[in-house]
């Protein structure tokens, strides 16, 4: 009931209250429930819920990183895709990539923190894997990275390079941003891009998306 209760003040608009639910004892209460019953899917979801509606509050988001949220939230991500049949628990996993969105978006930091923890091949297993719910989330997280520094990209390299995203281009839905991405990557490592893109392979792929 007491989780309940903190679920609707934390996904109250007002942004009063939702500071009141960032207290650090709050915090460092929350972070404790998501070690503790990580076997109790019931405190552990409600816990999680509670967590992604503070965090869509800009002003809060620093807290949450002091108190090492980003990589408790990459673990149960891991968890819960290791321990779940396919397609299930789809409300906890988009839940748990909202936190990582709101944390990351416009934030290089945490986006390396992200990458540092694991979550460039965790991200492009959410993508190529998951429901489209939980892909449209995840894919511009990952999206994110090409720009964050030159860290990310190097990482972005290791995961498979360009063809994280061409591999997905054939899907209409992700073309645009696709597109985009891989230009972006293009002003940063023209020499290396090119030289993929000229690739048979990869050049017929690109040549169809045109045509369609």
């Amino acid at each position: 009931k007491a989780l309940h209760l903190m679920i609707n003040f934390a996904k109250c608009e007002d942004s009063n209250i939702r500071q009141l639910m960032c207290e650090d004892e709050i915090l460092l209460v929350l972070q404790i429930y998501l070690k503790k019953f990580e076997s109790d899917y019931e405190v552990l979801f409600k816990t999680i819920k509670i967590i992604r509606f503070i965090s869509s509050e800009p002003s809060i988001l620093n807290k949450l990183e002091s108190i090492g949220i980003l990589p408790s939230i990459l673990r149960l991500i891991n968890k819960l895709i290791e321990t779940s049949k396919p397609n299930e628990n789809e409300e906890p996993i988009n839940d748990l990539l909202r936190i990582l969105y709101y944390m990351s978006k416009l934030n290089s930091k945490r986006q390396e923190q992200i990458v540092l923890n694991g979550g460039i091949p965790l991200l492009i297993h959410l993508t190529k894997n998951s429901t489209k719910v939980i892909k449209k989330v995840a894919f511009p997280i990952l999206c994110h990275f090409v720009q964050t520094s030159d860290l990310t990209r190097k990482k972005l390299w290791e995961n498979g390079g360009p063809k994280i995203f061409l591999d997905l281009i054939d899907d209409d839905y992700y073309q645009p941003k696709i597109l985009d991405t891989i230009a972006l990557w293009l002003t940063f490592e023209p020499e290396e891009i090119e030289a993929l893109l000229l690739d048979y392979q990869v050049f017929n792929k690109l040549i169809e998306v045109f045509k369609s």
